[in-house]
């Protein structure tokens, strides 16, 4: 079975593959039967290789690679003379496309990538298997989610509060689910009002997630801003840098208990993180490589030591931080 899953909205992603995951593992062994690649480092030859393999303690085996969809996957394909347009324009990967139809009924694949404007390669899959795409919520869609989800945990919204919950904590999905989480906790079983949603939810952009995602994609505009936000909200310097340093050493275990095959609650286990905090974590950590996420947070310690030795005030020392790893960020792409 093939499914495609693509676009910006990576949380509608990240559940839909949660959702493969726990159908797929019935008997809790689909760790030991689950290879994931980066398309930008496999090769097809792996990629297939691990589809072809028959799982062994498991009735399933799950292959999952990501960054497929994108111009820059995968080396690119030597000129061949007789190579015909479709295979000149899918290059290598041509070879997974050929053998996908002989794969065992066992495999399960999942390509994962964000948004694609133009992908032969997608073209191609298109009859292979399921695509679905996820593209980023805005408008009536947006605070339609908000409903569905609301409904789906139980939770009474007054009709006013799912357009005033995008209105405060904006259009990230991962923002707004852990909000609807809190709330639900807060209304035990009571109808959630206007006022419930003023005094528990947190301004538009306050989350660390946002400022860490917009770092980490060498946003450095963006990153500036949501910095700025921060301490306008009432942040200190000391609290934003303090929140950094501490998601940048979750983010560096997280990686490495991701390469080592971990699964999620076992991650959640080492950083005390649970629910969609860890949701977003594991997402986070599993789109960056561990050298930058280390030398991110080298750079984290290397700043807390300026600010202590009073080489640069807290909020300079801040700006430079972030126009730096923004910029290392910007170079690794």
């Amino acid at each position: 079975m093939l499914y495609v899953l693509y676009g910006s909205d990576n949380f509608s992603r990240t559940e839909k593959l949660k959702q493969i995951k726990e159908e797929l593992d019935s008997d809790g062994s689909l760790s030991s039967g689950t290879a994931v690649f980066d398309a930008r480092q496999a090769t097809p030859q792996e990629v297939v290789a691990a589809c072809e393999t028959l799982p062994f303690l498991s009735p399933h085996r799950l292959v999952i690679v990501e960054g497929l969809l994108q111009p820059a996957a995968g080396a690119p394909a030597r000129r061949r003379r007789r190579a015909s347009a479709a295979e000149a324009a899918l290059g290598p990967w041509q070879l997974l496309v050929d053998r996908i139809d002989s794969f065992p009924p066992t495999t399960t694949l999942v390509i994962l990538d964000g948004e694609v404007r133009s992908s032969p390669l997608l073209d191609a899959l298109r009859e292979k298997g399921k695509l679905i795409a996820f593209p980023k919520l805005k408008g009536g869609s947006l605070t339609g989610w908000v409903l569905q989800r609301a409904r789906s945990a139980g939770l009474k919204l007054d009709a006013p509060v799912p357009r005033l919950l995008v209105q405060l904590a904006g259009d990230d999905l991962w923002a707004l689910a852990s909000e609807i989480e809190k709330l639900d906790v807060y209304a035990g079983g009571q109808p959630v009002g206007e006022q419930d949603v003023h005094s528990l939810v947190s301004p538009r952009d306050s989350s660390i997630f946002a400022l860490v995602d917009a770092v980490a994609e060498g946003k450095r505009t963006l990153a500036l801003r949501l910095l700025h936000e921060l301490l306008d909200q009432g942040k200190s310097t000391q609290h934003v840098f303090s929140m950094l340093q501490r998601q940048y050493r979750n983010l560096a275990i997280a990686r490495e208990l991701l390469d080592a095959r971990q699964p999620a609650h076992r991650i959640g286990e080492a950083v005390a993180v649970k629910g969609f905090a860890l949701e977003k974590l594991v997402e986070q950590a599993s789109r960056l490589r561990l050298s930058r996420i280390r030398g991110a947070y080298r750079r984290l310690l290397d700043t807390d030591v300026s600010i202590k030795r009073g080489i640069y005030d807290e909020l300079l020392a801040l700006e430079l931080l972030v126009q730096d790893l923004t910029g290392t960020a910007s170079r690794a792409a």
